[in-house]
């Protein structure tokens, strides 16, 4: 048995008796541990909800009810879309009281035969029945209405958003995997709408594959048959109106459903392993086309965005430094977009940017100022050489006075440590001019160009070259001064395949 020993003479009165308190119930808990090991294990510890691995057993048990008593039966996966900032800015402790408050609400929702299980890290998923489709919508959306509070750790009310994932069992057939699975994909869409949304599973059957070994099919035959491409959307410096650079968007034509964003197929890429083929797909297409994209701008850099997981991946810059040198493209013409988070790897990251450094590479830091953000993670990387503030605080600096001050500071911090700022997700003109007086470096947003195939991106051009630099002047020019015209007008509507404003920000993770 664990042995707790507290030297009660060192304390003051009520503080032993308060650490006695704390012996007793440690020695407590201890042996009820030791004599009922089944029901340490069937529980999560911070939660007290059931452990996933007594999912498969609770679920196999409702579906089976609820096929006897004919009732429609929802699965819910349930994504907390802030809990990592709130671990990293104020600890792990916080981080559990937020899992224990969600987990009692959603407790609080469900029925005592619902199954409510913590998948792991900032997960949840519940199996319900309910008499009817309009009973499981309407449990959906209370549970979608309880998460919308604050919820309370140390002094602090703190919004703690959720993206919700839903499926409704459509035959008996179907088991709690599949459910699971549906809801999974149905999440990740919730995520590229905004922070705390619910998203119903798709229900045209026959345009989506509902089995991961058919998805494997799918996005395999479409590497195969070269539908996937590349658009590329413009950077400019606020300046000058020069174009600096291009980010690479992957996109798929699929055969039946047009033209789709990365957040349609990514995350069952990532589930079925292929995530590694697609970035090669990305990397030697953007390679291939950078002739192409150097002579409609010369000089211009190529930006693309990777995941951390692959970045990290055995062999990463051995394989770049090979494929540049195939290509005869210099490191420093590519910019490789990362999350924030992906430069908390310890020395597996540090070694990576090292070897990036050295490839003469810019690793730029997207979405920078949106969650937890670290100056130090730039700091200690040679390779960090720019950060792009994510869209929504682009969307607000003309009408928040703290989303301006933020911009500020950022550029401020970004500057200071040499680094380039660009300003992601620039829609309107205010902002252009907002953003250029707070001293942002570049501009990149659908109000410059929307994401285009080459063809398209040289149309843009040939008209650029044409209102850039006078575009630039009159962004610096006072706002009494008149409003700014829209720089893309002359290249509107846009060319067929370009993506509209809502697609330029794809937060599904890897190539977008």
């Amino acid at each position: 048995m664990d042995q707790l020993l507290i030297d009660t003479g060192l304390l003051g009165p009520s503080i032993a008796g308060l650490a006695a308190l704390v012996a007793v119930d440690t020695i407590r808990r201890t042996r009820h541990r030791n004599t009922h090991p089944d029901e340490d294990r069937a529980h999560d510890p911070v939660t007290g909800l059931l452990s996933r691995q007594h999912l498969a057993a609770d679920a196999t048990a409702l579906l089976q009810r609820s096929t006897r008593r004919r009732t429609t039966v929802v699965c819910l996966l349930i994504d907390l879309d802030n809990f990592k900032g709130i671990n990293d800015s104020l600890g792990h402790h916080a981080g559990d009281q937020v899992l224990a408050a969600t987990a009692r609400r959603l407790q609080a929702c469900s029925a005592p035969e619902d199954v409510v299980v913590r998948l792991g890290g900032d997960e949840f998923v519940i199996l319900a029945a309910r008499a009817d489709a309009a009973a499981a919508r309407r449990f959906v959306e209370e549970v979608h209405a309880a998460l919308e509070d604050p919820i309370r750790v140390d002094d602090l009310d703190l919004a703690v958003r959720a993206s919700i994932g839903t499926a409704l069992r459509e035959s008996i057939s179907q088991t709690h995997e599949d459910l699971v699975r549906i809801a999974d994909d149905a999440m990740y869409r919730a995520k590229t709408q905004a922070s705390g949304h619910w998203q119903p599973a798709d229900t045209r059957r026959g345009d989506r594959p509902q089995h991961d070994a058919e998805a494997v099919q799918w996005l395999t035959a479409g590497l195969d048959d070269d539908q996937f491409l590349l658009h590329y959307q413009p950077q400019i410096d606020c300046r000058t109106g020069a174009v600096t650079g291009f980010e690479a968007m992957l996109r798929w034509r699929h055969p039946t459903r047009g033209l789709l964003p990365p957040s349609e197929f990514l995350p069952l890429a990532e589930r079925c392993g292929l995530t590694a083929r697609i970035n090669s797909f990305v990397l030697g297409r953007l390679l291939r086309d950078h002739a192409d994209l150097t002579a409609i701008a010369p000089g211009a850099r190529c930006a693309v965005n990777m995941t951390a997981r692959s970045l990290l991946g055995v062999d990463f810059v051995r394989d770049l430094e090979r494929r540049l040198g195939d290509a005869g493209v210099p490191g420093s013409d590519l910019v490789l977009e990362i999350t924030e988070s992906a430069t908390h790897h310890g020395r597996q990251a540090a070694e990576l940017f090292a070897g990036l450094h050295r490839l003469g590479c810019t690793v730029s830091v997207q979405e920078f100022g949106a969650a937890a953000a670290s100056l130090t993670s730039l700091w200690q990387n040679p390779a960090m050489g720019e950060i792009k503030i994510h869209p929504t605080i682009v969307r607000a600096v003309t009408e928040d006075i703290q989303a301006e001050r933020l911009v500020r500071a950022l550029v401020n911090a970004a500057h200071g440590l040499s680094m380039r700022v660009v300003a992601e997700g620039v829609e309107h003109t205010p902002e252009a001019r907002m953003l250029r007086s707070l001293g942002c470096d570049v501009l990149q947003g659908f109000w410059i160009g929307p994401a285009v195939d080459l063809d398209g991106l040289r149309e843009w051009a040939h008209h650029w070259e044409r209102v850039g630099a006078r575009t630039a002047r009159e962004m610096s020019a006072p706002t009494s001064s008149g409003s700014l015209p829209d720089p893309a007008r002359g290249v509107q509507p846009p060319p067929v395949g370009a993506d509209t404003p809502d697609e330029q920000h794809d937060p599904a993770g890897g190539p977008r």
